[in-house]
């Protein structure tokens, strides 16, 4: 038989008082998980934890008394709850703490890895040159400008007494130097 690592069996202990729901709602969570890991098996991992997440947020928001949002291509009960959240049905129509339970459960999907898919094209990419950043440029030296004659003594706080700082500071200063003289121009 499967049982609960002692983790989940103290959340249980955490949240339920009465013992003798204890082996009840260990039973549930072994069948929620039981449902994760054949649904994986059967639709592959991407597709499940797609499926499995958007089940835990109509969960959140049924609890929350928030408007769901039915998902799609999913059975549902009578009472509008999707296939995958059924054997959290009994926790979901009783009280707080097995509403809290039910959602600490229905995160089960977390156990789901997929690879990384790294993308940094738009890190690496060239950045785009026109008017859209002269301009930026230019109303970012007019803020500078202003906020800069409005509060003069903001000016005398970028040059720390701290040595590390000091230099960080400098370079701000060359930097607003040489867009002010660029806005001039």
């Amino acid at each position: 038989m499967i049982r609960l690592n002692n983790n989940k069996m103290a959340i249980i202990a955490s949240l339920i008082s009465d013992k003798n729901l204890h082996g009840r709602y260990e039973s549930l969570w072994i069948k929620y998980e039981r449902q994760l890991d054949s649904a994986i098996a059967s639709n592959g991992k991407k597709y499940t934890l797609e499926k499995y997440k958007t089940s835990y947020t109509f969960l959140r928001n049924l609890v929350l008394n928030i408007p769901t949002q039915p998902m799609s291509f999913t059975k549902v009960d009578k009472r509008g709850i999707p296939k995958p959240l059924w054997p959290l049905r009994p926790l979901i129509k009783r009280g707080r703490n097995e509403h809290r339970l039910a959602l600490t459960i229905a995160r089960s999907y977390e156990k789901i890895k997929l690879p990384i898919e790294i993308n940094v094209e738009s890190i690496v990419a060239d950045y785009p040159k026109g008017s859209l950043v002269n301009e930026t440029t230019k109303h970012f030296s007019i803020f500078l400008e202003k906020f800069f004659h409005k509060y003069p003594w903001y000016l005398g706080t970028l040059v720390s007494r701290s040595p590390g700082i000091q230099g960080c500071s400098r370079q701000l200063l060359k930097g607003l130097t040489a867009l002010q003289s660029r806005v001039h121009t």
